[in-house]
């Protein structure tokens, strides 16, 4: 039965990521944006919501006496770095992952300035209700930026589309509603085989449920390249990452202070940095898109990462 669900769930991640890039490309076609800024303004906003929703449920919690803190802020980032490493490592294997060298500057300024005021928010150990404003207002003042360059050198002219206006919004809604409730069931699932076949919690909570929250990410974005959208595939993930280091701790902050681990400041976060300007190199130096090699060393990097958390846990 568990295999079965298990199935479902995949199959169920393959028809929401195929709706959403259907109704992403209309929409993108129809008002001449950019695939990239749908991507980074549209899709990463949807596909984020598990990463928002469990911050949140980690403030509140927080605030009621469970012990979440750590849990709002190291989750979102733990999540960042897997889609920057692994997620993009996967795609960039499936297929050709390339971006103008404007757009690469622009929004990979964005990346990069989002991580550092996290970490420069966070110094003191603690977020507070100001520090959380402040990241919301950037990630407002970001999509501004992005409001502004909608229409850059990609968007594909409007032309008189017999589709009617409610379509693509509707294929988008519908879409993320079957992708992140099978994102669920599939992770749910693959947590229920793993301990019917005694895998160690370890293994289920740094494996499984790390690439489990990253699930709508991948399932889109590669959904994406695969119908040779590589636009709204990348777009996803930078906008993604850039989402999670700021909206998403932000708005947990606003709910309540918040008190961030050590690790999560002085290793996770400069992982995230590391990771994120090795990315941006290789996009750079690569105008026709990652090579396989460079997929393998952002896989290798993850894999490197995980296993010295999984070894730091251990001995702590």
């Amino acid at each position: 039965m568990q295999v079965f669900l298990l199935f479902i769930g995949i199959v169920g991640l393959g028809v929401g990521a195929e709706l959403i890039v259907h109704g992403a490309t209309s929409l993108a076609k129809r008002y001449s944006l950019s695939e990239t800024f749908v991507g980074l303004g549209i899709l990463s906003i949807g596909t984020d919501l598990p990463e928002i929703a469990i911050a949140i449920d980690a403030s509140v919690r927080n605030i009621l006496g469970d012990v979440g803190s750590n849990i709002a802020i190291g989750s979102a980032v733990g999540s960042a770095i897997a889609q920057i490493s692994l997620i993009l490592g996967i795609v960039a294997m499936i297929g050709s992952l390339h971006i103008t060298r404007r757009t690469l500057y622009l929004y990979g300024a964005g990346l990069l300035g989002s991580i550092t005021l996290l970490f420069l928010t966070l110094l003191d150990g603690m977020l507070t209700r100001l520090d959380g404003a402040i990241l919301v207002l950037f990630y407002v003042s970001f999509f501004g930026v992005l409001i502004l360059n909608r229409r850059s050198a990609d968007a594909t002219p409007s032309a008189a589309l017999p589709t009617p206006a409610h379509k693509p919004w509707f294929y988008l809604m519908f879409g993320f509603v079957l992708l992140l409730g099978n994102a669920e069931l599939t992770v749910s699932t693959s947590v229920a085989l793993a301990h019917q076949f005694q895998i160690s919690e370890a293994v289920v909570s740094v494996v499984i449920l790390g690439i489990g929250s990253s699930l709508p990410e991948l399932s889109l974005s590669t959904w994406a390249l695969l119908r040779k959208k590589a636009g709204l595939s990348l777009g996803n993930l930078m906008g993604s990452n850039i989402l999670d280091t700021l909206l998403v701790p932000g708005l947990a902050a606003l709910i309540g202070p918040l008190a961030v681990h050590p690790t999560t400041l002085w290793v996770d976060l400069p992982v995230l940095l590391g990771i994120t300007l090795l990315a941006l190199f290789y996009l750079s130096s690569s105008p026709r898109g990652l090579k396989k090699w460079h997929a393998g060393t952002l896989l290798a990097t993850y894999g490197l990462y995980v296993l010295v958390r999984f070894g730091g846990a251990a001995v702590g």
